[in-house]
Formats: C-alpha cells, sequence, structure tokens
C-alpha cells in the first residue's frame, strides 16, 4: 500500500509540473485551435517563430493593432491577421519556413520593389477560408512635405486597383497580445490615429456594406501613385 501511495504522488507532482511548465502549456494551447481566436493566436504564434528564427523584426498593423489597443483581442469581425515587417528585413527563406509551421502561401500583391502583401492560411480550422495572415512589406520613404513617412500597398482585386497607405515613421515597442511577445509601432496611438482618422476608438461594421472598408476608408490611404508606385502584379496561387 506505502509503494502505491509514494508511486501516486509522484504521478500527481509529474502531472502537476507538465500542466504548469509554460512551454508545455504553449503547446498544449495551440495543438487545436477550436475557434477564431483560438485559430488566430495559433496562427501568430507560429508566425512569430518564423520570424523570429529568421531574425526578423514584425509588428502588429491594421485592424490587428487596432484590435491590441481598443479590445485587447483579435476584432469579433475582422477576417485576417495584419502584421508588418520593413523591406530591409525581409528574406527569401519566408515562404518556405512558413510552410514548415502549417502556414501556406496563397497569393502574392506586388513586388519586393514597390511594396509587397504576402498572404498565408492554415488549411483545416474552424474558420475555414478566413484562418489567414497578411504580411505587409513596409518601405521608410521620404515625404512630399520632407516628413519621412513609412508606406506600404494592398490591392482591391475587385476593382483592379492598387492602393497605398503612408503613415509616419515610427520605432517598435515590444508588448504581450494574448500571452504571445509581439511589436506594435510606437507611439501606437498615433500610428492608429495616422491610418484610421482621431474616431479611431468607435468601432465601425466593415466590408463593401459596411462604415469602414480599406479600399477607401482610412486616413493614410494615398491616392496619387506615381510611375514608380505602378510597378505591380497579382498572382493567386
Amino acid at each position: 500500500m506505502e509503494i502505491v501511495y509514494y508511486s501516486c504522488l509522484v504521478l500527481v507532482v509529474l502531472v502537476i509540473y507538465y500542466c504548469t511548465n509554460s512551454e508545455t502549456l504553449e503547446k498544449f494551447m495551440d495543438v487545436e485551435p477550436t475557434n477564431k481566436q483560438t485559430t488566430y493566436r495559433h496562427i501568430l504564434l507560429k508566425t512569430k517563430e518564423v520570424l523570429d528564427e529568421l531574425e526578423i523584426p514584425f509588428f502588429l498593423s491594421s485592424g490587428t493593432c487596432l484590435g491590441y489597443v481598443r479590445e485587447r483581442d483579435f476584432m469579433e469581425h475582422d477576417y485576417d491577421i495584419d502584421i508588418g515587417i520593413h523591406s530591409k528585413d525581409y528574406s527569401p527563406k519566408l515562404i518556405d519556413v512558413m510552410s514548415t509551421r502549417g502556414l501556406y502561401l496563397y497569393r502574392v500583391l506586388g513586388t519586393l520593389k514597390t511594396g509587397m502583401e504576402l498572404s498565408f492560411y492554415l488549411p483545416y480550422t474552424p474558420t475555414l477560408q478566413r484562418a489567414k495572415i497578411d504580411i505587409f512589406i513596409h518601405q521608410d520613404k521620404n515625404g512630399d512635405t520632407g516628413v519621412p513617412k513609412t508606406c506600404w500597398y494592398s490591392y482591391n482585386v475587385e476593382k483592379n486597383r492598387k492602393l497605398k497607405y503612408c503613415v509616419s515613421q515610427f520605432k517598435l515597442k515590444e508588448i504581450d497580445f494574448l500571452g504571445i511577445k509581439v511589436n506594435v509601432p510606437d507611439p501606437v496611438k498615433k500610428y492608429l490615429e495616422e491610418h484610421y482618422g482621431k474616431d479611431w476608438r468607435i468601432p465601425k461594421s466593415s466590408g463593401a456594406l459596411g462604415e469602414y472598408h480599406y479600399s477607401s476608408s482610412p486616413k493614410s490611404l494615398v491616392n496619387d501613385l506615381d510611375n514608380s508606385d505602378n510597378d505591380f502584379w497579382y498572382e493567386s496561387l
């Protein structure tokens, strides 16, 4: 009986250690995403693993950054994750290493020279086609007024239109988002105001029929694309 008691005691200690070990918990939480929020967290964590391995600094951008500041979570109505990296930090190894984490490239917008958006998806999840992350390549430029700007690009596929966004250049600040150490633009509230407007704290419906649409609503949207910006192509993989 005494042997059984001590065997059970050892088993309990091992279970407590296993279940409270941070690395074990991290893996357990990301084994099988069960809804949108856990799926997005899983995707962000795996993407961070890749970018850390390649030593590429990255930051939450656009709607994901807004969700962090305003709701401390992914926004319920958002349909993807947005992060940014600077063009000088980009590595061509990124696409292959992402696939080793189960994240597969399905769309490329633009070129590295004039601004690029890479879209990856995680198959076989409850969110289906919305289990994706967009990586926007940001470029530092001199603005028309002499104010240094950071710009990035996207694309309105329905209207066959290239989109350019610019905000004041920013630094990066490390924060904790859902238990994951990531960066955000710093100062983050200035970034959100320049991108979304002074009313960024007010939630808005999104989509073609909503109050907000990424192709027309942002205050950071630049309409005067110069010739060098028009070197653009679209590929759906």
